[in-house]
């Protein structure tokens, strides 16, 4: 999971949580219809952003390829046996 999907997650959740708050709030004594739709603003927000952030697709994965450019002969030292004193190349 990608940092922008964690984060979108816990921005997404702390909207949630306030906006729960705000219509908790509309249910006091003081409470007013703005509590509500501040509220339901916030949770929806806060849906809209986890629906979001769950249809990124992940980058994370990267197929890198390096190439390296030697300087020189690079040729290959032919390998001897050790035993027998016979030639051994790449495939041995």
């Amino acid at each position: 999971m990608s940092a922008g999907k964690i984060i979108g997650y816990i921005f997404a959740a702390i909207l949630i949580v306030i906006g729960l708050l705000f219509i908790i709030a509309t249910f006091s004594e003081d409470g007013k219809i703005s509590y509500l739709l501040t509220g339901s603003i916030l949770v929806l927000t806060g849906f809209g952003i986890i629906w979001f952030a769950g249809r990124k697709k992940d980058t994370e994965t990267e197929e890198v390829t390096m190439n390296i450019d030697l300087s020189g002969d690079v040729d290959l030292d032919t390998l001897s046996c050790k035993s027998c004193g016979g030639q051994l190349d790449s495939e041995n």
